[in-house]
């Protein structure tokens, strides 16, 4: 048994072994990386048309309950949040850059700030704001989250733009 060992048969069959494992190995990453760029892909995608789809919806809810029945409201976004898990932010701005409404308020059950005590300042956003057509971008969400940033103009029927919706979409395929 111990001269099998030392035999070049065992040596061949045992390199042959390595380089099938090597093999497998190098496929698997390169399917996992290729699965993970398709996932966020679907994951931006599929975003960007709930956010087209939902902000009229929201503002509309904004404009009719946020003010006279917040909890209403507060069931209403909780709806579209749960909609979309990806979807882990959802703030309603002014042209101005005002926050009419974070979602983190649904967190609390009150208001945080009136929109004239928080503002928007990142030029970017600002300009993104004011746009009459639909933004969508990578963003970072914190040190160790990626995400991408939607910002979609909410224009009422008779062509008045007050507010757009930004959504905040995190690459968490675990939920």
């Amino acid at each position: 048994m111990p001269t099998f060992f030392k035999s070049l048969k065992f040596k061949f069959a045992l390199a042959i072994s390595l380089l099938v494992v090597l093999i497998l190995l190098v496929d698997a990453i390169i399917t996992v990386i290729t699965k993970s760029r398709e996932m966020k892909e679907d994951i931006t995608v599929n975003a960007q048309s709930y956010a087209e789809m939902s902000v009229k919806p929201i503002c509309e809810g904004y404009q009719v309950y946020y003010t006279s029945g917040f909890y209403k409201f507060r069931e209403i976004m909780l709806d579209f949040l749960r909609m979309n898990r990806n979807v882990k932010k959802i703030q309603i701005l002014d042209v101005s850059g005002a926050v009419c409404f974070d979602s983190e308020e649904l967190e609390t059950g009150r208001y945080l700030l009136s929109p004239s005590e928080r503002k928007i300042s990142e030029t970017g956003l600002l300009e993104n704001i004011k746009k009459l057509v639909c933004t969508a971008g990578p963003y970072q969400l914190n040190k160790y989250e990626k995400g991408w940033e939607i910002v979609v103009p909410y224009i009422e029927e008779w062509g008045r733009h007050r507010f757009s919706v930004r959504y905040l979409v995190l690459y968490d395929i675990s939920s």
